[in-house]
């Protein structure tokens, strides 16, 4: 009986990663947690226990089902990614750009955006350099997610890139020279430009 409990316990853990996996695939949801809690609560379950799958389980369902149902030129796909970033990067340099969100976290699911993390004293000062160099922006809002919690902060989607592209302003608080920090004072996941130039040689050509 506790057998059959267990494997039942451990088949149900299995389908909340693959539920989360899909989510993130499909549904265009890019952080883990925020896919794992809509696929637990679809499913009726808490959100903690011994049903939650943990980051790393889900990570393999994305990893199997890129790999099985994603068009062959996945690994290209990356590349213009990371490409991407270094190009926005290389743009907002005076600003201490770095890369952040999917790209960062190893998350690079079909629907994932640019995300970059800058340091302004203002956010009017990273529009007035981007309008400098007449590049074209929505203003909006951005949540910057950390191990404790998330924030919402002031951002800009550039216009006419090749991949949608966010360039959020955290406070210089936020920022330990030229690291990036939550809240709670932890570092949130970044790519500098040399880490981002050594994962863009690994990826298999």
């Amino acid at each position: 009986m506790k057998r059959d409990m267990k494997r039942s316990g451990k088949r149900r853990r299995e389908l909340i990663a693959q539920e989360t996996a899909r989510l993130m695939l499909e549904g265009g949801i890019e952080s883990i947690p925020r896919a794992r809690a809509k696929a637990l609560h679809r499913s009726g379950l808490p959100g903690h226990g011994p049903m939650v799958p943990t980051e790393a389980e889900v990570r393999r369902e994305l990893e199997t089902r890129l790999r099985l149902f994603t068009p062959a030129g996945y690994q290209h796909a990356r590349q213009r990614w990371c490409l991407a970033a270094l190009e926005a990067m290389e743009l907002l340099a005076p600003f201490m750009a770095v890369a952040a969100g999917a790209i960062a976290a190893g998350l690079l699911v079909p629907s994932a955006r640019v995300v970059l993390y800058t340091a302004a004293a203002t956010p009017e000062d990273l529009a007035y350099h981007l309008l400098d160099r007449g590049v074209r922006f929505t203003f909006g809002h951005l949540t910057v997610s950390w191990a404790q919690g998330e924030c919402t902060v002031h951002a800009y989607r550039l216009h006419a890139q090749q991949h949608e592209t966010w360039v959020a302003v955290l406070p210089h608080s936020q920022w330990r020279r030229s690291t990036p920090l939550g809240e709670d004072g932890t570092t949130l996941p970044h790519m500098d430009r040399e880490t981002l130039l050594a994962a863009l040689e690994q990826i298999p050509p």
